[in-house]
């Protein structure tokens, strides 16, 4: 990494913002920075990522008037679309601040004192590399939906450690806007960007450089706003769409290795985690796609490596899950085994306790097999270990378990569907 030059006495804070067709709320944006009361001197830097609207005259008429306040970078060819994020970052790596405050064209800051207290934050606990706050959602028609990070945050200490961070972001969000670090994190940021060019969401693994970087400060206060499905935002444009969904989640799937050169060898159960989402997000973006066809090959494909291993003595196993799965396994068992006359037991939380003759199921919930001495087969894809641990907890750990994600993980859902050239050359 490179040693970072000393930063201008003249300015301590350096905000970054990117904007691309934003010319609705860029306005807003800039001026929630501009209100900003501090006791230092900040900058605004602002890449415009060649924007077709009227985003750059607006960011024209702001320099025009704040000469000394803002730096721009005008592209004439999009950098994210030519998988060119490090070079968006390469721009922000002139910021002249000790810190940087990050914030997207579309989204803006409620709090006139938000800078202020970020930087005593960081000022007072000079072991922390990364400072957070509260923020709001609100749709387009300024409606509020909820604030994040919602109750994860409740009841903890101001500064969280790397671990605890980790353990808490696995499960709640924290907003690109509400973000402040150490200059000197530009760096691994931008290296990350040019290595692995394929990231499409980049302020996800931003928050991960910053988390294990060092201690955390979260502020319990809301002072900046997220505007959500928003016109021409990457989560508009992509969450009804499942072609974009399929390329999102196999870029996610496939750009593993940077997660595990950010987090090393001491977050492994973040990493399987994240493999786990989004091999359940590909699936499902999948299965919309190309139907029940699909869904029931990679079944099948399950159910061929997993029968073999069940063993059918005087009791039969208890499968938890009775979807399609569970019924393609129970109709190869019976295929392959015509001489036994098997009676499944499935806990099913969804069903009333009863026994369906026609399947040959025997519905119950998990108070009803505290004495069963099978073999439990958890079979919802993708969900095995927290159901896993959910069983352990209550039966101990002396169960025999067959999980279907040991026999199908990620890797196995991408070569699926490159076979089947679902992706095309996208992914």
């Amino acid at each position: 990494m490179k040693v970072l030059q000393q930063a201008s006495s003249d300015v301590l804070v350096s905000i970054c913002c990117l904007s691309f067709n934003h010319e609705k709320y860029i306005a807003q944006t800039l001026d929630s920075f501009l209100s900003q009361k501090t006791s230092f001197k900040f900058e605004i830097l602002v890449h415009d990522d060649a924007s077709t609207d009227q985003t750059r005259k607006i960011l024209l008429r702001y320099k025009k008037k704040f000469p000394d306040k803002f730096r721009l970078m005008l592209r004439r060819k999009n950098q994210y679309l030519n998988h060119r994020h490090y070079a968006i970052w390469a721009f922000f790596l002139k910021a002249k601040g000790t810190f940087v405050a990050l914030c997207e064209g579309d989204d803006y800051w409620c709090d006139e004192y938000k800078l202020q207290k970020q930087v005593d934050s960081l000022m007072q606990h000079k072991c922390a590399r990364f400072s957070f706050h509260r923020t709001r959602v609100q749709d387009d028609w300024k409606v509020a939906k909820c604030t994040i990070p919602s109750s994860g945050f409740d009841g903890h200490n101001n500064v969280l450690t790397p671990n605890q961070m980790m353990e808490l972001i696995e499960y709640e969000l924290i907003h690109f806007s509400s973000f402040m670090f150490r200059s000197d994190l530009l760096y691994p940021i931008c290296s990350t960007f040019k290595k692995y060019n394929q990231i499409d969401t980049g302020d996800y693994f931003i928050r991960l450089i910053c988390v294990v970087a060092g201690d955390s400060v979260f502020i319990d206060d809301t002072m900046s706003v997220y505007r959500c499905n928003v016109e021409n935002s990457w989560t508009t444009n992509t969450k009804n769409d499942v072609d974009r969904l399929i390329v999102h989640a196999c870029k996610m799937l496939k750009n593993v290795s940077a997660l595990e050169e950010i987090l090393g060898n001491n977050h492994v159960s973040f990493v399987e985690h994240h493999k786990r989402e989004y091999a359940l997000s590909l699936f499902t973006s999948a299965c919309k796609k190309y139907g029940d066809c699909f869904r029931d090959d990679v079944y099948e494909y399950i159910a061929n490596k997993l029968v073999p291993l069940i063993a059918v003595n005087d009791e039969c196993p208890v499968f938890y899950g009775a979807g399609p799965l569970f019924n393609k396994i129970k109709n190869k068992l019976i295929a392959e085994r015509p001489n036994h006359k098997l009676l499944f037991h499935v806990i099913d939380v969804s069903q009333p306790k009863h026994v369906d003759i026609v399947s040959g199921a025997n519905y119950l919930g998990l108070d009803d097999v505290l004495d069963f001495e099978a073999t439990f087969v958890i079979t919802p894809l993708f969900r095995c270990a927290g159901i896993e641990k959910k069983l352990l907890e209550r039966f101990g750990g002396v169960r025999k378990m067959l999980k279907v994600d040991d026999f199908f993980d990620a890797s196995d859902l991408i070569s699926f569907i490159d076979n089947h050239n679902m992706c095309g050359n996208e992914i």
